[in-house]
């Protein structure tokens, strides 16, 4: 950890943070789900691995990144994105009946104690209970008791959605946040966004756009790999048997409605070109989190199969499966690939041959995936 750049009652700024974002090529993988990333990025921060984390020799950034993915449930998930129905299906939110056990289970992982200080905004949207609002001097003396104790401060919001980012630093005396944020990049037109000389988005009349934050409290004790690792492949199997979370399809139930609705022509024709690209755009988003969820899935369960040999045979068959669907995904994607990926072809999309076939490939990934959790019932039994 880098000592921060303060003049604390002005301006305090860890300038070292990780940036978080989404993937734009590169040597480093994909981290497109923000939690994850963040914690990870907090971890790199720290210079601190997760407890009884055993280091890989290659990329350990990212291995801790995987780690989340598994902790979190995310890589477990599988989320059809309706057309028109913006980016909700894919939210950390929705994994979960309980809107926040995905962050919990992140936090405790790592052995850091956070509380939720959330806006109203937030509250209802996700079925949380809230006697009160959390005041704005309540929100920025937290914000700054973290950072003063070097430690950033995952935020939901501030720019863009209420997706989790990072609060890095404040300016101005705190009228001014600055931090990381996936959608940061989106916000040109915003005149109460700028950027810091590294990159870093500078956000004035910050409250009304922020509706929760979650600064570390306390570091303490933490389970070990191993617990944590079984209590991750108990609730990964738990999210690919739950079909709906707020009324989202989910698990299964994701995948055939997605399934149905590439057979419907209705959201297919070229004559209704808007239409077709929604549906178009829905479809090939869902193929790539489909995809990278199921990748560092299968990068988890590789690391448990290591911490825990025992169950190297269940989750060794789980993961090949994760590596498959993978796989699958990609061949879908070339469908409809145009030129070079990632421009794609609302034409090939249009045409009812191509998402048969496609359709076929996404009938093989629902299989696979109910084999996946076979493996993680097997393996659970095992560690019982």
């Amino acid at each position: 950890m880098q000592q921060a750049n303060a003049d604390p009652k002005r301006r305090l700024v860890l300038e070292a943070v990780p940036k978080v974002t989404f993937f734009k090529g590169g040597k480093t993988p994909p981290q497109d789900d923000p939690f994850p990333a963040c914690m990870a990025a907090i971890h790199q921060y720290l210079a601190e691995f997760p407890p009884s984390f055993v280091l890989p020799e290659n990329n350990p950034w990212h291995a801790v990144h995987v780690w989340y993915m598994g902790i979190t449930g995310t890589g477990f998930r599988s989320a059809w994105q309706p057309p028109r129905g913006g980016l909700g299906a894919s939210c950390v939110f929705n994994i979960s009946e309980d809107p926040m056990e995905p962050l919990r289970r992140g936090f405790n992982a790592a052995g850091w104690r956070t509380k939720l200080l959330p806006r109203p905004s937030l509250v209802p949207s996700l079925g949380l209970e809230q006697t009160s609002d959390t005041s704005r001097e309540e929100m920025l003396a937290a914000i700054r008791d973290s950072l003063e104790r070097g430690l950033p401060v995952v935020a939901l919001g501030v720019v863009g959605p209420p997706e989790p980012g990072l609060i890095t630093g404040y300016d101005d005396g705190g009228d001014t946040l600055i931090g990381w944020s996936f959608f940061q990049d989106h916000c040109a037109d915003d005149p109460t966004v700028s950027f810091e000389p590294n990159g870093m988005y500078r956000k004035r009349d910050w409250y009304g756009t922020t509706l929760g934050v979650m600064p570390i409290t306390e570091r303490g004790p933490a389970p070990s790999a191993r617990e944590s690792a079984i209590d991750a492949l108990r609730f990964g199997l738990k999210v690919m048997g739950t079909q709906q979370v707020r009324g989202l399809p989910t698990g299964q139930a994701a995948l055939e409605a997605w399934g149905g609705c590439l057979k419907d022509p209705d959201q297919h024709s070229l004559d209704r070109p808007e239409e077709l690209r929604q549906a178009h755009e829905a479809h090939w988003f869902s193929v790539g989190r489909l995809a990278e969820a199921r990748a560092w899935c299968g990068g988890f369960l590789d690391r448990v199969s290591g911490t825990i040999p025992e169950l190297d045979a269940p989750l060794s068959d789980a993961a090949g499966c994760c590596y498959d669907i993978h796989d699958i995904c990609w061949a879908i994607w070339q469908f409809t690939v145009e030129d070079r990926w990632p421009h794609r072809s609302d034409a090939r999309f249009a045409d009812p041959g191509t998402r048969c076939r496609m359709e076929a490939l996404l009938r093989i990934c629902q299989k696979l995936d109910g084999i996946a959790a076979g493996g993680l019932e097997r393996a659970l039994e095992t560690a019982k």
